[in-house]
């Protein structure tokens, strides 16, 4: 059955758009038919689709669905998708909530920061929230997942160690695969492109592919 994603945080310029799409690209890229859904208003997603400088045969399909109404229709999508990539919007009302009842995971994007994880708290407490109706309602039938993930991280920052240990206290895990503070990620995106198609021997296309194959692994082992 189709897995949807959702990249949600309500933190702005930790980087949601640059996970969503290099994320969709890496999927679809190891051949699994992706949707990329961009249900922010701003459309920062259908931009870089738009934005694409050259042919992409197996690019991610996007969609805009920036509604409370058209997201909880995202379901109508899947039957011809592997994956369903969701780029949140970083309203914690409403929206989010819908979010959440479409997904299967949600992967919240950080910045090495104190701040950034105690931002968090309030989605956290609605994954927290969804996964207790889930839990009450279908037990192990239907599950809802979430991991951190360390996004712009500057080299092999203190911080960047110990943002594990601030994760572990709001019960939630925090993928070992991070995303480097790297300009390419911003020429991607420019790009209408990823960072694999756009540098495939870079670091960040390095780091992008062990993130993904991250993604699959954490999907295939809730599953069990």
């Amino acid at each position: 059955m189709p897995t949807t994603i959702s990249i949600l945080n309500a933190k702005g310029g930790v980087g949601k758009t640059t996970l969503a799409t290099n994320l969709a690209g890496g999927l679809a890229c190891l051949g699994k038919k992706t949707l990329l859904v961009d249900s922010d208003p701003q459309g920062s997603c259908v931009d870089w689709h738009y934005a694409r400088t050259r042919a992409w045969e197996e690019a991610p399909d996007v969609v805009s669905l920036p509604t409370i109404g058209e997201i909880r229709k995202v379901s109508s999508h899947k039957p011809e998708y592997d994956f369903v990539v969701v780029d949140g919007t970083a309203r914690l009302e409403g929206m989010v909530v819908s979010t959440l009842r479409v997904s299967d995971l949600i992967l919240i994007p950080i910045r090495p920061s104190p701040l950034d994880l105690w931002a968090s708290e309030p989605l956290i407490d609605l994954i927290r929230s969804r996964q207790e109706h889930l839990q009450e309602k279908y037990g192990r039938i239907k599950r809802l997942d979430a991991a951190f993930v360390v996004m712009q991280q500057v080299g092999g920052s203190l911080l960047a160690r110990q943002i594990s240990g601030g994760a572990a206290s709001l019960g939630v895990p925090v993928l070992a695969a991070r995303t480097a503070h790297r300009v390419i990620y911003a020429q991607a995106i420019e790009s209408g492109l990823t960072v694999q198609l756009l540098s495939p021997k870079s670091k960040a296309a390095d780091e992008v592919s062990r993130l993904t194959a991250e993604v699959l692994n954490f999907i295939a082992n809730s599953r069990h």
